[in-house]
């Protein structure tokens, strides 16, 4: 799976975990953009003061938001 943001350049697997600065670099997803995708749901691993994503957990909120994006077009 591609990244989907403006500078977004990496590809997330299913199978990996990224620490939260590579995970939004592969994404191209800012600060606010990561915010916004907490608060819908994407979970956020937190284990010894680093943040981490799943591309399990990115997968699975692509998935359960895909309708939210045509529906505010």
């Amino acid at each position: 799976m591609s990244g989907i943001g403006a500078g977004g350049d990496g590809e997330i697997n299913s199978g990996s975990v990224y620490t939260l600065s590579e995970f939004q670099r592969r994404v191209g997803l800012g600060r606010v953009g990561m915010q916004t995708a907490r608060r819908q749901g994407l979970r956020v691993i937190r284990q010894h003061n680093r943040a981490y994503v799943r591309g399990s957990d990115w997968l699975d909120y692509l998935e359960s938001t895909q309708g939210d994006q045509s529906s505010k077009s």
